[in-house]
C-alpha cells in the first residue's frame, strides 16, 4: 500500500490520487478476504520467501536506476514513531513511587540509606 500511496500523488492529480488509493486499498482488502477464504491455516505457514540479489553492488546499482531511493525517504518520513520503553524500563527509570497507592515506608532507595565507610 506504501508503494500506491508514495506512486499515485505522482501519477494523478490530487483528487484522482486520493480516489484511486482508495479503490486499491478496497481491492486489496477483498482479495486477501477471498484468500483467507480460500486457503486453510496450514498452508499460510509454508509460504516460500526468496532474496532479490544477492550481491551489495548489484542492489545499490539497482536501487539508484529504478527509484527505490525516493520510496525509502517516503517510507521513512511516512512510519517515524518513538519506540515504546519497557514497563521495566520505565520503573528503572522512574525508581519506586514514593507517594503511591502501593508506596512502602520501609523501602529506603540507596540516597537515603547512608553507611559509613571504614
Amino acid at each position: 500500500m506504501k508503494a500506491v500511496e508514495f506512486c499515485f500523488p505522482q501519477l494523478f492529480p490530487s483528487n484522482e490520487a486520493q480516489e484511486n488509493i482508495s479503490k486499491v486499498r478496497t481491492i486489496i482488502f477483498e482479495l486477501y478476504d477471498e484468500y483467507v477464504a480460500a486457503n486453510d491455516h496450514d498452508q499460510l505457514g509454508k509460504r516460500k520467501i526468496s532474496q532479490v540479489g544477492d550481491s551489495s553492488m548489484d542492489a545499490i546499482i539497482y536501487s539508484s536506476t529504478s527509484g527505490w531511493n525516493d520510496f525509502d525517504n517516503f517510507l521513512r518520513q511516512s512510519e517515524t514513531f518513538e519506540p515504546k520503553k519497557s514497563e521495566l524500563v520505565d520503573y528503572l527509570e522512574k525508581g519506586p513511587q514514593k507517594n503511591g497507592p502501593n508506596a512502602n515506608p520501609s523501602v529506603k532507595t540507596s540516597k537515603e540509606i547512608s553507611l559509613p565507610i571504614s
